[in-house]
């Protein structure tokens, strides 16, 4: 018993596992960070808060002596909150949850440079009788911005709610954004103790001049590589392991793949 505790490889393997463990650093990176990211971003991007999403409303300059009723001003006096510079929208959908849109009264020269940094993603012109939309049709958050926008100026402020009964919310295990997180961060793991935690190893070894030392001794070669590799995969495992049991825990996210293939 005592030989094989005591064989090169057995020993080797050991005392990288001790360094691991001993170091500070590599409990954080390895074990915390990926569990806190989990916790922040699963928490982001699970939880439906209020989506706010601000429109540049201009006049269109042929209608500056125009005196008859504007059909988007007598829509926003209908719907919408009056407030310092701009009009506000608020619509509540049990399904959807809370939109606010607000619409912000500016020049061209103000809408283009509020467009530039990305403050708004939609213009839209006031022609008096009907109204204008300016807006990048490559960008999908102006596209769904459009179509929320016109489908309001159509059908009234209930737009969201005529086909409520529609909607059904799909909560089938493994589409939820937290199903695809936690496999990412799984990878990112692995990656990490592959690119940078055996690498690393090696070259702080050499670089202090250790591993010449350890190499003169009666070790063979290959054994330094192997228990750098066991130690490492043992460390990788139980960050893997705790992670998941965090996310099923926390995120109620189980494996229904092969195991195996995990």
């Amino acid at each position: 018993m005592n030989k094989i505790l005591n064989h090169q490889l057995i020993r080797l393997t050991s005392a990288y596992l001790k360094e691991l463990i001993r170091e500070p650093s590599v409990l954080f990176w390895g074990i915390l960070f990926p569990i806190l990211l989990a916790w922040g971003l699963g928490i982001a991007f699970t939880n439906k808060g209020d989506l706010i999403r601000t429109v540049a409303v201009v006049r269109n300059n042929n209608l500056n002596n125009y005196t008859g009723n504007s059909a988007l001003y007598e829509f926003l006096g209908k719907n919408a909150a009056k407030k310092q510079g701009y009009y506000s929208i608020t619509i509540s959908n049990k399904k959807l949850g809370r939109i606010t849109l607000n619409f912000k009264e500016c020049e061209w020269a103000e809408a283009y440079t509020l467009l530039k940094k990305g403050t708004v993603t939609v213009i839209v012109e006031d022609n008096g009788k009907d109204v204008s939309y300016h807006f990048d049709p490559a960008n999908p958050e102006a596209q769904m911005l459009f179509q929320q926008i016109s489908g309001m100026m159509t059908s009234g402020i209930n737009f969201f709610s005529l086909h409520e009964d529609e909607i059904k919310p799909l909560t089938l295990s493994g589409t939820r954004y937290v199903d695809f997180l936690i496999p990412g961060l799984l990878s990112m793991g692995v990656m990490m103790t592959t690119m940078w935690g055996v690498s690393y190893t090696v070259i702080e070894r050499r670089s202090k001049k250790l591993l010449r030392r350890m190499v003169a001794t009666p070790m063979k070669k290959s054994y330094f590589l192997i228990g750098l590799f066991i130690a490492r995969f043992i460390m990788n495992f139980i960050e893997a392991a705790l992670l998941f049991l965090f996310a099923w825990l926390y995120f109620g996210i189980i494996i229904q793949g092969n195991i195996f293939a995990l």
